[in-house]
Parts: C-alpha cells; sequence; structure tokens
C-alpha cells in the first residue's frame, strides 16, 4: 500500500498574514510530549509523553490511531522504530525497555533495569533485533531483541554522569552516547569496552547526540546553547574543531539529522527550533514561539518536506521545510490583526500600540523607531528624531 502525506503547502500570502505556518496540531497528551518520529511514509507520527503513554497519530486526520502505556506514572522517555516501522521500542522511567508490535498493539519483549532510563535507539542500517538504552545509571545497555535471556549484550560504561541520548549503527559498528557530564563518546562495537572517542567541546549538559544516515557525521546539542557537528569519518575536528549551530537563546534538547542529510533541526528550552542546512551550517530559518512551552523533540518526514516537534505544552506540530523566511514568529499580536514592527536600536518586535509617535511639544520631533522598552532607558533621547 502506497502512503502519501497530503498536506497543502500555504501560500506566500498567507503565510505571511497568519504567520501560522504549521498545518497540523496533535493534541492528546496530557503531559510532555519526549520524543516524536515520523512513520509509515509520513502517514503516521508517533510519539511519546510524560503521562506514560505512546500514541500512533494519523497525520491527516490528526486522530490517535491507538496507544501503548507503560506503568502509570512513569514517563516514556523516549521511542524509535525498526526500518520496516513495524515494531516500536520505547523507554521509560519505569525502568523497562519495551518492543510493541505497531499493527496488534502486543508487548513482544521487555527488560529488565536497576535505574530510569533516559532515552532507546533501535538499529536501522543492518541489523533489526539491536536495541540500545540509555540510564541515569552512566551506563548504555545494548540488547539482542530476538534473544530469549534478557541480558544486555554489553554495557557501555566510561560517563561520569547520567547519559542523556544514544544512538547505534551497527554498518559502521558504531555507538554514540550523550551525557549530562559535559561529554558524547563513540564507542567502536568491535572494541565494546573502550572508548574510541570522547568529544568535550561542550561545557554543560549533553542533551542529544544524533548520527547521519551514513553514519558519517554527528551532531550533539546541550545546555549551553550550542550544537556540534563532526565529521567522525575523517576526524578533521581534531585540528579544525568542530563545526558550530549557534544561535539559540536556550538550552538546546534535540537535533537531528534529516534522512538525507541535507538539513538539520535544533529545537530548545527558549521555544525555539531552527533548520540548518549541512551544505554550509547556514540557517534556513529559525522559528520562534512555535510552541507554548519548551520544545523537547523533532523529526523529519522522509521527504524532508516537513518536520514536526514535541512540546512540554503537551502538543505536537507538524510544519513545513521548504519556503520559509529566515526567521519567522508566531506572534499572538500578529494573529490578532495587530501590526508588529521591530526596533531599530535593539531588534525587539513590538506592536502598533507601542508603535505611536511620541511627539516633543517644544521641539516637533518625533521617534517612530524605538520601542517603548528602548525609549525608557534613553530619556534624554526619547524625542529625538531618528
Amino acid at each position: 500500500m502506497e502512503y502519501q502525506l497530503n498536506v497543502p503547502t500555504p501560500s506566500a500570502g498567507t503565510q505571511r498574514q497568519t504567520l501560522n505556518p504549521y498545518k497540523h496540531e496533535l493534541a492528546g497528551h496530557t503531559q510532555a510530549v519526549r520524543d516524536v518520529h515520523f512513520c509509515h511514509k509520513d502517514v503516521h507520527i508517533v510519539t511519546a509523553s510524560d503521562d506514560a503513554s505512546l500514541r500512533l497519530w494519523n497525520v491527516e486526520s490528526n486522530f490517535c490511531v491507538s496507544q501503548f502505556r507503560h506503568d502509570a506514572d512513569s514517563p516514556v522517555t523516549g521511542c524509535d522504530l525498526n526500518r520496516e516501522q513495524d515494531r516500536l521500542l520505547s523507554s521509560s522511567w519505569d525502568e523497562t525497555l519495551r518492543l510493541w508490535d505497531i499493527e496488534t498493539g502486543q508487548e513482544k519483549f521487555r527488560a529488565e533495569h536497576d535505574s530510569l532510563l533516559t532515552g532507546c535507539a533501535l538499529d536501522r542500517s543492518v541489523s533489526e533485533h539491536i536495541a540500545l538504552s540509555s540510564c541515569n545509571n552512566r551506563t548504555v545497555c545494548m540488547w539482542d531483541l530476538d534473544a530469549e535471556a534478557k541480558k544486555p549484550l554489553h554495557t557501555f560504561s566510561g560517563h561520569g554522569s547520567t547519559v542523556t541520548a544514544c544512538q547505534v549503527n551497527a554498518e559502521r559498528n558504531i555507538v554514540v552516547s550523550s551525557s549530562m557530564d559535559h561529554t558524547t563518546i563513540v564507542w567502536d562495537l568491535r572494541m565494546p569496552h573502550q572508548v574510541l572517542i570522547r568529544l568535550k567541546d561542550h561545557v554543560n549538559v549533553v542533551c542529544s547526540c544524533h548520527l547521519s544516515q551514513c553514519g558519517r557525521y554527528l551532531v550533539t546539542g546541550g545546555y549551553d546553547r550550542m550544537a556540534y557537528v563532526y565529521d567522525i569519518a575523517i576526524g578533521q575536528y581534531r585540528t579544525k574543531g568542530p563545526s558550530t549551530l549557534s544561535h539559540h537563546e536556550g538550552s538546546i534538547g534535540c537535533c537531528r539529522h534529516s534522512p538525507n542529510g541535507r538539513y538539520i533541526v535544533t529545537c530548545g528550552h527558549d521555544n525555539v527550533f531552527a533548520l540548518w542546512k549541512t551544505r554550509d551550517y547556514s540557517m534556513h530559518y529559525k522559528l520562534k514561539n512555535g510552541h507554548d512551552n519548551w520544545i523537547l523533540a523533532a523529526d523529519f518526514s522522509s521527504d524532508e518536506k516537513w518536520v514536526a516537534t514535541a512540546s512540554k505544552d503537551c502538543n505536537v506540530r507538524i510544519w513545513t521545510v521548504e519556503s520559509q523566511p529566515l526567521e519567522t514568529y508566531c506572534d499572538p499580536r500578529k494573529k490578532l490583526g495587530l501590526n508588529v514592527d521591530k526596533c531599530t536600536r535593539c531588534g525587539r518586535e513590538f506592536s502598533a500600540v507601542d508603535a505611536t509617535e511620541d511627539v516633543n511639544p517644544d521641539e516637533g520631533k518625533t521617534v517612530s523607531g524605538w520601542c517603548v522598552i528602548c525609549r525608557l532607558k534613553h530619556p534624554s533621547r526619547l524625542f529625538e528624531g531618528l
């Protein structure tokens, strides 16, 4: 059966008028949404939430097709799909890693841990049965989902604090993990007891790490508001340093490559998500206030035309990748029809109410390009013409 995501692209005029470029909102979770993935040729989206559930959504109808539940009051911290997208992996604070049959909803695998799980990953390169779980006991566990004995194939130990994210590419024999110890580690599956690469460019918690589909490029993001891109195949970063993505004003909670490697998305606690072109690591566009709270995760559709973002505001929204301005604001004042201008001094946006000209009756001069805050900070220049 052929699937197609049939979401019309908004026209440029409509986009400028509403400044609301998302076409779908998936609302139904009662707590923060921690992870999101497109699946089934972009007809469906799967989400993981702090409300202890995973949900499968139909993108066209915004309808929840099915739910998968962990133990009550245990946030689901991550999810991933296998290459065939008929199995769903999930991690939870109930200390279990679980594999679900998406069609039947049956639990196919469960691995008990002795610590909270912060994330999970499935190999999509050559193996359908290798899975990872990242733990707050500073380790990453690797599992054989086909094995009868529910014991890890290997435990990667080398971090000094909670492991925040992990990923595996068995074709290139690579496992990567990020941690609250400010580092990201690259492991070689052929030498699992040794740290292959330890990256130390972040100066705070590293929240996220993600490998490109080819396994060559690694992107990391953290509390220091920075995202770094490494070519781990060539190792040029050792002498020239990593490529830097730095336009966030808050912690970066997630970073991810697009399927064909054309883009990277970063999203964070500043309620912003940004798209970057991997050709030169320039910003494609940045969207502010796209959610009402922190943006915790993002994922690309398979054709790279759409980005889904998951937020602490309990919602998932879908945005167009193409035909966007460099920087877009979902400003509620614009939705009310107010004119919003940008301060010529500080760059802050202000509404038409603030933009009215102040007139000095003695000199007859006006100021029309400054916001109220700048005018109040500089009372001596309040009535100077610009």
